[in-house]
């Protein structure tokens, strides 16, 4: 009773989200598939689990392929593909819920107001909520990174070693879903980081880079590529070469400028654009109405200002 008792909140958070996802879905009759990068996933998950049947490689890509592999997976046990992405998205978005519960139970002692936080500031979220429905990586992304994020407090707290090889796996798998996760990850790799350095077990950083460079196995094995290499007969070749003739710091400041997509033309200089996180309500529902709490001591853990930057 008292085990039923502490979930039903998290319970009701996730019954909620599948409400809103279900009306939704009927009210717009959506397949969630919307632009290019929702149907190159869908190729790269057939391609995929075609190559679970021929060994043919995919074609080739420039998208990670951490989410099409799950999809392909669950394709498996359900034929229709198209249903498959978005179902993944939307349990990732169920994912999230949970392992936000998990976090907060680990930063704070009070969390009789965790529920009221979550549904306002992560499930009324527009863009979550929209994210949560599409075929494409964002949420799954963002649930590695919580369960990457709940591991490395859970080992800061342990100091036990399968938490740390727990987010190390999983720190990777996020970045190999979506590469710029890497920023988000250097607040959970600081947080293992200083630990290890704090206990002197020195040796588990080698732990660690084997765990991160397991997850690179499923790339290798199916397209022959390690991280941005492509390794093949010719030997290796660096994958996004356009990268480094299209990437420059003075990019943040303009709002003209030419990529691979061609011209880009935006009414506000880059650097500009993503301040609009942190007002826009589309973003985080009401939620720049409550930043001013988060600087009481009362109301927060040591991690609240590395949290939010």
């Amino acid at each position: 009773m008292t085990h039923l008792l502490r979930t039903k909140p998290l319970f009701f958070l996730i019954t909620i989200a599948v409400i809103l996802q279900t009306v939704l879905l009927f009210y717009y009759n959506f397949n969630g598939f919307f632009g290019q990068d929702s149907y190159e996933y869908l190729r790269i998950t057939r391609d995929i689990s075609l190559f679970y049947k021929t060994g043919l490689p995919p074609d080739y890509t420039v998208y990670p392929i951490i989410y099409p592999i799950v999809c392909s997976l669950v394709n498996i046990i359900i034929p229709d593909t198209m249903l498959v992405m978005q179902l993944v998205s939307m349990i990732s978005f169920w994912i999230c819920i949970v392992f936000m519960w998990r976090i907060l139970k680990l930063l704070y002692k009070d969390i009789h107001l965790a529920p009221i936080f979550i549904l306002l500031f992560f499930l009324l979220s527009p863009y979550l909520l929209r994210f949560s429905l599409i075929a494409m990586s964002d949420i799954f992304c963002l649930s590695l990174w919580l369960i990457t994020l709940y591991f490395s407090l859970q080992y800061e707290s342990s100091n036990r070693l399968q938490h740390l090889l727990a987010a190390a796996m999983f720190a990777g798998f996020a970045i190999l879903t979506r590469y710029p996760a890497a920023v988000m990850v250097l607040l959970p790799v600081w947080i293992c980081t200083k630990t290890i350095l704090r206990s002197k077990k020195y040796h588990y950083f080698f732990y660690v880079l084997v765990a991160a460079l397991l997850c690179t196995l499923p790339d290798l094995i199916i397209r022959e590529r390690f991280i941005f290499w492509n390794i093949g007969d010719t030997g290796p070749t660096f994958s996004y070469d356009f990268f480094s003739n299209q990437f420059s710091i003075v990019n943040l400041f303009k709002s003209d400028f030419y990529n691979i997509d061609g011209w880009q033309h935006y009414a506000t200089p880059n650097i500009v654009f993503g301040v609009f996180a942190f007002i826009h309500p589309a973003f985080i529902f009401c939620g720049v109405l409550f930043l001013p709490f988060l600087f009481n001591k009362n109301n927060r853990s040591g991690y609240t200002l590395p949290l939010l930057i």
